[in-house]
C-alpha cells in the first residue's frame, strides 16, 4: 500500500456524479402558482453542482426569499454549509435572502462573519458587507436564521453565494495534476485508496529521490505528515494546505532543507465524496470521519481505514516525527492548535515549540488560543488515536484556522481571512525564514550549521537592529536626565 499505484480516472457512476436533493433552476412560485415564464426579477436558484448545498427556496415576498439548506446525507444534526446560484435578476434588484434552518448556536456570523459571493462578470469571492447580515434564533430552538441584503447590479450575471470560500475536489484534482507534472524530481503522487463512491484518497510525498526510495522499500526515513478536509464544510483547511503545497513545490531555501532532511507526506482531502455534495461534517453514509479512527470500518469510513492503515505500516519502519491535521473554526479566530497532553515535562515543551514559531511567524496565528488535553471526549478523533500509533514521543497536532478572520496581537478587531491569507497560513517560511528553519531543526534534527546562510544572516541583521534601537533608547533617556539634572 505504500506503493504509488498509477493516476486512474475515478470509478464514480453516474448517479454519484448527481447532487442529491439540491434545487435545480427552480423559480419560487407567487401565492401557491408555479410560474411557467418567469420575469426578470422572478429569482431563478440552482444548486445542482459541485460543492451546491441548497433544499428548498420559498418566496415571501417580492423582496424576501426564505432559503433552507439540506441536511448531512445521512444525519439531519449538521445544516451549515450551502453554497447556490442565483439568476435572471435585474438591475439594482435589492432583496432579502434567509436561510432559515443553520444547526449553530454559536456562530461567527454574530461578531461580524458574512457570506461570500461572486458572479459571473467578477469571479473573486468577496465578502457581503458585514452590515448586511444578520444571525437569530428561530421559534425552533434547534435552528437558526441567517440573512442577509443583497443587491444584483448585473441582469446578465449570474450571482453564486457560499458560507466561505469554497475549494472544490474537482480544484484539487487539478492542482496535484499541476505539481505532479512540474516538480516530479522532487514530489511523487500515488492512491492510498477510494472514497465510498470511488473519489480518490491521494497521498503525495515531497523529498529527495533517495528518501523516497527509502520510503518504498521500507526502511528508515523521517517523515512528516500533514492530512486535511475530514470535514469537508471545513473549506478553510484546503486552503492551508493549498498554501502549503504551494510552499513546498518552491525554490525557497527553507523547502529545499525540508525536502533534503525529510520527507513531507501531505494527503490533502479525507472527505471527498462529502466535499463533491456539499456536506458540511459527514461521509455518504452519515458518519463524523474525525470520530471513526478507533475502529473504522472498510464499508462504513473506508477512507479513514486505508489511512489508518498507511500510518500503522509507516510508523512500523519510519520515525514519523509529527502529524499534523487541518481543519476550520466555526466560532473561534484566528488560527492555533490543539494536541495531546504528555506526563513528561520534556516532550511537553517539545510540543509547544510548533505552535510558539507559528505565533512568532504570523500575526494571524494565535499561541494563546493553542491547547494540549488528554480528556475522553476527543478519544475518536485523528489527532488522539495517530498520537497512540506513534508512541512514545509522536507529536500528533489538529491546526485549527476560523471561517472569519484573526485578531493581530495589540488589535482587538478582527479581520477577516482572504484566500491569500489562509494560503500564507500554510506558507510560514514566507514571512520569517529563521523561523520556519527552528521548525525544521527541531522535527528533522538538523544541526545549525546545516541551516542556509541567509537564514543565519537574517538573524544577525535583526541583533544589530535591536541593538541599535536598545542604543536610540539610551542615548534619549540620557539627553532627558542631563536636561532634568541641570535644571535642578
Amino acid at each position: 500500500q505504500l506503493d504509488a499505484k498509477a493516476i486512474e480516472p475515478d470509478p464514480i457512476s453516474p448517479a454519484d456524479m448527481e447532487p442529491i436533493d439540491n434545487l435545480h433552476h427552480f423559480c419560487p412560485p407567487v401565492d401557491g402558482a408555479p410560474i411557467i415564464d418567469p420575469k426578470p426579477g422572478d429569482l431563478v436558484f440552482d444548486a445542482t453542482y459541485e460543492g451546491g448545498n441548497l433544499a428548498s427556496v420559498e418566496r415571501i415576498s417580492a423582496i424576501e426569499y426564505e432559503l433552507m439548506v439540506r441536511p448531512d446525507i445521512g444525519s439531519t444534526r449538521h445544516r451549515l454549509w450551502f453554497q447556490f446560484r442565483v439568476s435572471n435578476t435585474f438591475n439594482q434588484q435589492h432583496v432579502v435572502l434567509s436561510i432559515t434552518n443553520l444547526s449553530k448556536t454559536k456562530s461567527l456570523y454574530r461578531n461580524g462573519m458574512a457570506p461570500v459571493m461572486r458572479s459571473t462578470s467578477r469571479p473573486a469571492w468577496t465578502r457581503i458587507a458585514p452590515q448586511n447580515v444578520f444571525y437569530v434564533r428561530s421559534k425552533d430552538p434547534k435552528q437558526y436564521i441567517m440573512s442577509f441584503v443583497v443587491v444584483f447590479d448585473n441582469p446578465n450575471d449570474q450571482f453564486e453565494f457560499a458560507y466561505c470560500l469554497p475549494y472544490p475536489y474537482s480544484r484539487l484534482q487539478s492542482v496535484l495534476e499541476g505539481i505532479t507534472s512540474n516538480h516530479s524530481d522532487f514530489v511523487a503522487r500515488s492512491l492510498l485508496g477510494r472514497s465510498l463512491q470511488g473519489r480518490r484518497i491521494d497521498l503525495l510525498a515531497f523529498g529527495t529521490k533517495e528518501n523516497r526510495l527509502k520510503l518504498l522499500k521500507k526502511t528508515q526515513v523521517k517523515c512528516l505528515v500533514v492530512t486535511a478536509r475530514v470535514h469537508p464544510g471545513e473549506t478553510p483547511a484546503s486552503h492551508v494546505c493549498h498554501g502549503l503545497l504551494s510552499f513546498l513545490c518552491s525554490s525557497h531555501s527553507a523547502a529545499q532543507i525540508l525536502r533534503s532532511r525529510a520527507l513531507v507526506l501531505v494527503i490533502p482531502m479525507l472527505n471527498p465524496d462529502g466535499v463533491y455534495h456539499g456536506c458540511y461534517r459527514c461521509n455518504m453514509k452519515g458518519f463524523d470521519l474525525n470520530r471513526c479512527w478507533n475502529q473504522p470500518l472498510g464499508t462504513r469510513h473506508p477512507t479513514i481505514s486505508c489511512i489508518k492503515t498507511y500510518l500503522q505500516q509507516l510508523a512500523s519502519f519510519a520515525e514519523v516525527l509529527a502529524v499534523v491535521d487541518l481543519h476550520g473554526h466555526t466560532t473561534g479566530t484566528s488560527s492555533f492548535i490543539y494536541g495531546n497532553e504528555f506526563v513528561d515535562s520534556t516532550l511537553m515543551q517539545a510540543q509547544w515549540m510548533l505552535p510558539r514559531t507559528f505565533g512568532s511567524v504570523s500575526p494571524m496565528f494565535s499561541c494563546a488560543k493553542s491547547k494540549f488535553n488528554s480528556d475522553s471526549v476527543k478519544s475518536g478523533t485523528g489527532r488522539r488515536t495517530v498520537g497512540s500509533l506513534l508512541e512514545p514521543d509522536g507529536h500528533s497536532f489538529t491546526m485549527e484556522t476560523s471561517f472569519f478572520g484573526y485578531v493581530a496581537p495589540g488589535d482587538s478587531a478582527i479581520t477577516p481571512f482572504l484566500e491569500k491569507d489562509y494560503n500564507e497560513l500554510g506558507t510560514p517560511a514566507s514571512k520569517c525564514c529563521p523561523c520556519t528553519c527552528a521548525i525544521i531543526t527541531f522535527y528533522t534534527k538538523c544541526t545549525q550549521q546545516q541551516l542556509c546562510i541567509c537564514c543565519r544572516l537574517v538573524c544577525f541583521y535583526k541583533f544589530i537592529y535591536l541593538c541599535i534601537l536598545v542604543f536610540r533608547v539610551a542615548f534619549i533617556l540620557s539627553l532627558y536626565y542631563v536636561r532634568l539634572f541641570s535644571l535642578l
